[in-house]
């Protein structure tokens, strides 16, 4: 089984946009008042809270806080979920240990458990429980029906979907056509065939704009409602970037994979790299 991933744009009515900011603050509270209790418990265990022991609550925190009734029970769930993966990467020495999350660090909410028939009746839509059917732009064809997962994401000033999907791996037939890749700084990538792919360098071309942001974005009072819209156009051309990233990188990948049947990539360490602030804002990723 084979997992991937669908990223699509939303467009909200203003009714369910606010309900879907209503539900970020919602689950970050959650997430936060989950993230304490954990701590409480364990000065005064010496123990964990698991997952299930506060999941079981959460019928008691809707009778104590009756507007967590419009959030979508697996958002809930999910919240919790996604706090204790967070202690189970620290434990495992994966990542730092969990933070608390502001508004600009706690952007998505999601349902594990997509019923397939329920999401996608109403053709250009998606149904998303609690908040209605939103608009979708799918920009190509996908099933539906291999849609296990939904998660709903504001970035940029922008709603998007990231569906997943299980799908079979394919069936090995052979190789028709072969190519070698390697990936550099002054071109993209050199193919094995003498093509080569020039770097597009999204991030330079705005560099002189972004850091005209952050300047204005630096001047401002911090907590006042200026800084709130100069951090949001800053984020606005991160997302740009990023965006223009992506596209390059999916048009790019597509021709390739369109022209050859068997794709080897040089084993270039590119963690490694990217930790050189000169060279990490070479790499179009």
């Amino acid at each position: 089984m084979m997992i991937i991933a669908h990223r699509f744009n939303i467009e909200p009515t203003k009714d369910q946009e606010h309900k879907m900011f209503q539900t970020l603050g919602l689950c970050r509270r959650l997430y936060n008042t989950a993230l304490e209790q954990r701590e409480i418990y364990y000065d005064q265990t010496k123990s964990s809270l698991t997952y299930n022991k506060q999941a079981n609550e959460l019928p008691e925190l809707k009778k104590a806080f009756p507007e967590y009734k419009m959030v979508n029970a697996q958002v809930l769930q999910d919240c919790l979920k996604r706090l204790d993966d967070s202690f189970q990467r620290f434990f495992d020495g994966v990542s730092g240990y969990p933070h608390y999350k502001d508004m600009y660090h706690y952007n998505s909410f999601t349902y594990p458990q997509a019923d397939k028939q329920d999401h996608f009746k109403k053709p250009g839509y998606i149904y998303l429980p609690k908040i209605g059917y939103v608009k979708l732009n799918a920009h190509f064809e996908f099933d539906p029906s291999l849609v296990s997962r939904i998660n709903v994401k504001f970035h940029g000033g922008k709603w998007y979907v990231n569906l997943t999907s299980e799908i079979e791996e394919a069936q090995y037939f052979g190789f028709l056509s072969q190519i070698g890749i390697d990936v550099g700084l002054l071109s993209f990538a050199a193919l094995s065939d003498g093509t080569t792919i020039e770097n597009p360098r999204y991030y330079q071309k705005s560099e002189q704009r972004l850091a005209k942001l952050q300047r204005q974005l630096s001047r401002k009072k911090k907590g006042s409602k200026n800084r709130g819209k100069a951090k949001s156009k800053v984020a606005k051309c991160h997302a740009k970037i990023a965006n223009q990233r992506k596209d390059f990188l999916h048009k790019a990948s597509y021709h390739i994979v369109q022209e050859y049947d068997f794709i080897a990539v040089k084993n270039l360490q590119i963690t490694n790299k990217v930790k050189n602030h000169c060279w990490q804002r070479a790499f179009p990723m």
